[in-house]
């Protein structure tokens, strides 16, 4: 497949045929509600065997579920003195983190940790970046280690999320993305 990425991103192949050091990741903004890197960024990383570190993992807090709809945003977070990200906490987006948290109440975890683990099943991610500014956030996202999303919950996950890249390169079929567990091109785990 050559696609636009892959074409603007040819140093990666040029690096091995100049003699360079060849890169060996990428770490874009990525996460449940930021996922335009699906399209093109981690197909071409697929196929360069270039692995993926996603920041934001968390959505600045809000794969945490410490932000409620009806609730006061919480003082002391990110949300709170940032307008821009307020614009993020919508009835729907909320409502969205309210269902996660229903399935990872259901494995015993936090929606924080279903959020690394989601990233974590793609098979171009190596590892994640999220952030924690308490010793038990640090704890806690750790507690997503290990856990193996089944195909199923990454089909519920999927219905939670729609399809948020509507693109055709990606395959979108009827607002999910094919493949399994709804990742395109049946990349997922």
């Amino acid at each position: 497949m050559a696609s636009a990425i892959m074409l603007h991103h040819l140093p990666w192949k040029q690096a091995d045929r100049r003699g360079y050091a060849s890169f060996v990741s990428a770490q874009p903004h990525y996460n449940m509600f930021e996922r335009s890197v699906e399209a093109e960024l981690l197909p071409a990383c697929a196929q360069f065997g270039v692995g993926v570190i996603p920041y934001f993992a968390l959505a600045s807090g809000l794969l945490t579920g410490k932000y409620r709809a009806g609730a006061p945003i919480p003082e002391g977070t990110r949300y709170h003195s940032n307008e821009r990200l307020q614009g993020q906490l919508t009835d729907e987006r909320l409502g969205q983190v309210a269902r996660l948290e229903e399935i990872a109440r259901a494995h015993n975890k936090t929606v924080g940790q279903l959020a690394i683990a989601w990233l974590l099943a793609r098979p171009e991610v190596c590892s994640v970046i999220a952030g924690a500014t308490r010793p038990e956030q640090v704890e806690e996202n750790a507690g997503a280690a290990g856990w193996d999303l089944d195909v199923a919950t990454l089909d519920k996950i999927g219905g939670i999320l729609g399809s948020c890249i509507r693109m055709v390169v990606c395959g979108c079929v009827e607002g999910t993305v094919r493949g399994k567990g709804h990742f395109p091109s049946g990349q997922g785990r």
